[in-house]
């Protein structure tokens, strides 16, 4: 339902938005896109093949935030020397998420996903290449607009909508006229059992119970659904 000179604006960066942007372009569209998000960030691309780092991440766990991003640093800064890209430290993250995520606190946890959270979807959650390709293309030939802010006030004009934004480190607020608006920031997990009801059957009878930190349900380490009372199910 996109016509070809809409003003379009894309809320969210990551994946989704990468492949609207893929789907616009191949229809030749004509119109301005603008690619709104909190930080400015984007996917990052898959890397080459290479070896595995070295580092560890499990064996005495990191016990906080900084403790942990600090382990971080120095395995990237280890891996370069060795010509690795940070493609290998992020894969060993993934695989030992379960133990460090484990042996965090939970206010390191609120910690993580306050402070760090964004950095690591960008780079756990990767581009393909050929969208990635033509997602810089666009915007290197100004055809679509990276924006870093958040949307304070949107109203309908017509046929149009009239959103007023708050760029990212700025108190200055910016006018936006669009004609067409794609959510692409993800799904909500803090609302899984609301928006479901099987789920919000579940949680009624006590079977299943909401994540502390608003991931989606709440597990024990086996990965089975706690309970309201906490227990695993």
């Amino acid at each position: 339902g996109i016509a070809p000179n809409d003003r379009v604006l894309l809320v969210g960066s990551g994946l989704t938005a990468a492949d609207v942007v893929a789907t616009l372009m191949r229809r030749g569209h004509l119109g301005r896109i603008d690619l709104l998000s909190r930080h400015g960030r984007f996917s990052a691309p898959h890397g080459p093949a290479q070896a595995e780092t070295s580092g560890d991440f499990a064996g005495a766990p990191a016990r906080t935030a900084r403790g942990l991003l600090r382990r971080v640093r120095a395995v990237l800064a280890a891996d370069a020397a060795a010509g690795l890209t940070w493609h290998a430290a992020f894969d060993r993250l993934r695989a030992q998420g379960p133990a460090i995520w484990a042996a965090l606190p939970a206010p390191e946890r609120r910690r993580f996903l306050r402070h760090l959270r964004g950095l690591w979807d960008v780079h756990r959650f990767r581009i393909a290449p050929q969208t990635h390709a033509i997602l810089q293309n666009s915007i290197a030939s100004r055809r679509v607009r990276p924006l870093a802010g958040q949307i304070v006030s949107a109203r309908a004009e017509g046929r149009s909508a009239i959103l007023e934004i708050r760029p990212r480190k700025s108190r200055a607020l910016l006018t936006l006229e669009v004609d067409r608006i794609v959510l692409a920031t993800g799904p909500s997990h803090a609302e899984a059992i609301r928006q479901s009801p099987f789920l919000t059957a579940l949680a009624e009878l006590g079977l299943i119970a909401p994540d502390p930190l608003g991931l989606g349900l709440a597990t024990a380490p086996s990965g089975a659904a706690c309970r309201a009372d906490g227990t695993a199910n």
